[in-house]
């Protein structure tokens, strides 16, 4: 999809989307019922998502099933104005809308119990096994416009691909008719493909004189994550449960990183030079992570759940460069990923109409937790800084129950707001020219459709 734009603008839109999931923990929530519940899943974790949420809660699983939930990526709007309106324009163009659409394969699980029963009846041991994506980026950009000097024109292109797999395995053990405990144990691939082009030539058919920098990064991380958890299941009416989640620790990891320069002026040779590196380090960390969750039930008309979760600092680089590296001032990609200690939100209410059919309604946030960035809006720094971007999110879910499957089909909005840093002469920065940067506020706005089916045997 062409676009034609100044390219400062161009690069404000996607400041958002440039490092959200290296700043935030809760881009979208995942799951079955725990979608329809904003996230608050940890008092409960009784269906095949519970193995990321709480794997204690698997054991209250009543049949053996098979979870399959998806998002369809449908908009994805950021704006340094009025994002709402940039989003009716978006909605109205349908060439934006489907070229934009994804599916997404949130989660896919199976849990079963096994083992002799308790004397009730009930389950002593359950397992799960689950496959999760918390975290999928891919959006491409291509637009040009005038330069800042007269008679030059500014060309940018950028691409990426970013996704993140989680697969494990669960355990549950019910100690007695209140309480019971679980382990899970993930392991997790993120695979990132990053291509960025900027030129400046003449503002002609024919350029005599031309700069041009073009970045391509691929990487990727394997690390292991454990989590444990515990549940009370106090009565039909009450449940509490709280997880927590390891560091992770690194298992294989590599990236390659080429750059290419090149310029042409009249009367003196032209330039070319390809720096390319192979076999570089690369890191994808998260840090510790409790979660606490509280659920109210009054059997057969509604659930509340709240969960609070909070998640650790950690800092690292997203990919090392050789000491003494000529690109460090060429590359526009933040390699220096920095997470403070952060609290989130998570909170749903399903309310019951008929044995068959339900509605659930959920908030969630996802606050940054990235350093605060120095100055007001428009105010000129030193150095580039990770964007700042706070979001509140907001599902939608109804519930259809048949006799081997449960249907869920719903909405989920996410609003995010904050600020990040440009480049203020974006001409020179990708040239490896230096450059002031700038802070500027940024928004943004995300829909998916979601659908999932659990089905029992």
């Amino acid at each position: 999809m062409r676009r034609t734009a100044p390219v400062l603008v161009a690069l404000t839109l996607l400041a958002s989307r440039a490092g959200a999931d290296d700043t935030s923990h809760q881009n979208y929530v995942l799951g079955g019922r725990a979608v329809g519940l904003g996230g608050a899943f940890t008092a409960l974790g009784d269906d095949p998502s519970g193995i990321m949420y709480n794997p204690a809660g698997l054991i209250d699983a009543l049949e053996p099933s098979l979870q399959v939930s998806s998002n369809l990526y449908g908009l994805d709007v950021s704006s340094s104005g009025d994002v709402f309106g940039e989003l009716a324009g978006a909605v109205t163009d349908l060439d934006n809308v489907f070229a934009q659409l994804n599916i997404i394969p949130s989660t896919a699980g199976f849990v079963d119990a096994f083992g002799k029963r308790m004397p009730s009846g009930a389950a002593r041991h359950a397992y799960g096994l689950g496959v999760f994506v918390p975290s999928f980026r891919s959006f491409a950009v291509e637009t040009s416009g005038p330069g800042q000097a007269a008679g030059r024109r500014l060309a940018y292109q950028r691409s990426v691909l970013d996704r993140t797999l989680q697969a494990g395995a669960a355990y549950s053990y019910r100690l007695d008719r209140v309480f019971s405990f679980g382990i899970s144990v993930f392991g997790v691939y993120r695979a990132l493909r990053e291509i960025e082009q900027t030129s400046l030539s003449d503002d002609v058919e024919v350029a005599r004189s031309f700069t041009s920098a073009e970045s391509s990064l691929s990487l990727y991380t394997i690390s292991f994550v454990v989590a444990a958890g515990i549940k009370a299941k106090l009565s039909d009416r009450w449940s509490f449960g709280a997880t927590v989640s390891a560091p992770s620790f690194s298992l294989m990891n590599g990236a390659t990183l080429r750059v290419v320069q090149a310029s042409a002026e009249p009367g003196s040779d032209p330039s070319y030079r390809i720096d390319a590196y192979r076999d570089l380090s690369a890191e994808t960390r998260s840090a510790a992570t409790v979660r606490i969750g509280v659920a109210r039930t009054w059997p057969g008309v509604a659930l509340l759940a709240v969960d609070l979760s909070l998640h650790g600092p950690t800092d690292y680089e997203l990919f090392t460069l050789p000491d003494g590296s000529p690109v460090g001032g060429v590359l526009t990609i933040q390699r220096q990923i920095e997470r403070r200690l952060v609290a989130n939100l998570n909170a749903g209410l399903e309310w019951q109409f008929e044995p068959w059919l339900f509605a659930s309604v959920g908030m969630f946030t996802n606050f940054s937790s990235a350093p605060s960035i120095p100055g007001n809006a428009q105010d000129r720094l030193d150095r580039d800084y990770l964007p700042q971007l706070h979001g509140l999110g907001n599902t939608l879910v109804m519930g259809f129950l048949g006799d081997n499957t449960l249907t869920r089909v719903g909405l989920l909005s996410s609003y995010s707001f904050g600020s990040d840093v440009l480049a203020q002469q974006v001409e020179l920065r990708p040239i490896g020219s230096g450059g002031d940067f700038k802070k500027v506020d940024t928004r943004s706005l995300s829909l998916y459709i979601f659908v999932s089916s659990t089905f029992w045997f």
